[in-house]
């Protein structure tokens, strides 16, 4: 046997986890018990002890996208289908639309991802609880169809469009929704356009 011949490697020892600390443990199982706890006060049914809660709770549940109501069930559903768009005019005299949070133009993945944009059109809908946003809407619709320099928008409108949703008897099927009304519910200028 040669002497410049190395031992055969042993194997290694096996894998072993070290344990998390006793206080992060401690600390995780709390975050799971408070995050499920929130869960369970926000879906509760309305009591005094259950708005108390919610209104503590309510910025963490919006921060994590878990905010949600049951107006669309009772007592009073929604009567309308609806959706926003931007209308931007451009230097040249081009028009082009831009949805806002409609659904129904997107795949599924960016539908996960642009689920926020949907509830924001929900609440931004009825021009008395949205007019604060409209001027902020409209700018963000402006940054994002403002890639051509020399072309650049000079004016956008944020559109609302509505269509009732009729009341059927039971056992009739719907109809595909027709007769949609628009209105403009906000209009930016901006002279010579948007720098980017």
């Amino acid at each position: 046997m040669d002497a410049q011949t190395s031992p055969t490697p042993r194997p290694d020892p096996p894998f072993e986890l070290d344990p998390a600390p006793a206080w992060q443990r401690w600390l995780v199982s709390g975050f799971v018990l408070f995050h499920l706890a929130a869960i369970v006060v926000w879906n509760m049914p309305s009591s005094h002890l259950q708005i108390e809660l919610k209104s503590r709770l309510s910025r963490y549940m919006t921060y994590v996208t878990l905010d949600q109501g049951w107006g669309m069930f009772a007592p009073e559903p929604g009567r309308e289908n609806f959706y926003m768009q931007a209308r931007i005019t451009y230097a040249s005299g081009e028009k082009r639309l831009w949805p806002i949070g409609r659904q129904d133009t997107l795949n599924p993945f960016e539908r996960l991802i642009n689920e926020r944009e949907r509830k924001m059109v929900e609440n931004l809908y009825n021009p008395s609880a949205g007019q604060p946003y409209y001027n902020q809407i409209a700018l963000w619709a402006l940054r994002n169809n403002s890639s051509d320099r020399s072309n650049p928008p000079v004016r956008v409108e944020l559109m609302r469009h509505w269509s009732p949703i009729p009341s059927l008897p039971d056992g009739v099927k719907m109809n595909p929704v027709t007769g949609w009304s628009s209105d403009v519910v906000y209009s930016l200028g901006l002279g010579k356009g948007i720098a980017r």
